[in-house]
C-alpha cells in the first residue's frame, strides 16, 4: 500500500496498520526515517501496537524551557529528571518482534544486529535499509517515501488514503 502523503509531504501511517492489521488479523510493520536521525518502526497486531522501535531515542528528545527558565529535556511526554542523562540509545531491540514478517527462517542475530546499528552510526536512510533487508524484505519498495515512488515499478500497489 503507497499511503496519500499530505501537504507536509507526510503520511500518517498509523492508521492504515492499525485497519489492516484488524481487518486481515496479520501482523503489520511501518516504519518512518525523520531527517536522516531516526529510524521509527512499530508493530501491529489485531488491530494494537504491539511493539515500538527506534534507532536512536536522543533524536526524539523534545528539549524545552520550564517557568523557571530552566532548560530541561522530554521524551514522550515525560520530563527526564535533572541529573539524569539525556537516553542516547536504540528502544526496542528484539528480534523476535520482527521474525513474523520474515519469509522462511529468520536470522535473529542479523536482525539485532541490524537494529543495534553500526558503531559508527549510520544515516537513518541507510540503517532502514539494513533493517529491512535483515528481514529478507525487498528495500528498493519499502525504503521510498510515497511521494517517490513510480506506480509503473509497483503495479500491484494500491494507493491509499485512511478516513478520521
Amino acid at each position: 500500500m503507497i499511503p496519500r502523503e499530505d501537504s507536509y509531504d507526510v503520511a500518517d501511517l498509523r492508521p492504515i496498520a492499525v485497519a489492516v492489521s484488524r481487518l486481515l488479523g496479520c501482523a503489520v510493520l511501518t516504519s518512518v526515517v525523520f531527517d536522516s536521525d531516526l529510524v521509527e518502526c512499530w508493530v501491529y497486531r489485531d488491530g494494537e501496537r504491539v511493539h515500538r522501535y527506534m534507532s536512536e531515542v536522543g533524536a526524539a528528545v523534545e528539549w524545552f524551557e520550564d517557568d523557571d527558565g530552566e532548560f530541561k529535556a522530554s521524551f514522550d511526554g515525560v520530563v527526564i529528571a535533572d541529573g539524569e542523562p539525556v537516553p542516547q540509545r536504540p528502544l526496542g531491540v528484539d528480534a523476535a518482534a520482527f521474525t513474523s514478517f520474515v519469509d522462511g527462517t529468520p536470522d535473529t542475530e542479523q536482525i539485532e544486529a541490524a537494529l543495534r546499528g553500526a558503531e559508527d552510526r549510520l544515516p537513518a536512510e541507510l540503517q532502514h535499509r539494513v533493517i529491512i533487508e535483515s528481514l529478507g524484505l525487498p528495500p528498493e519498495a519499502l525504503t521510498l517515501g510515497a511521494r517517490h515512488v513510480d506506480l509503473r515499478r509497483f503495479p500491484a500497489a494500491h494507493v491509499c488514503a485512511v478516513s478520521r
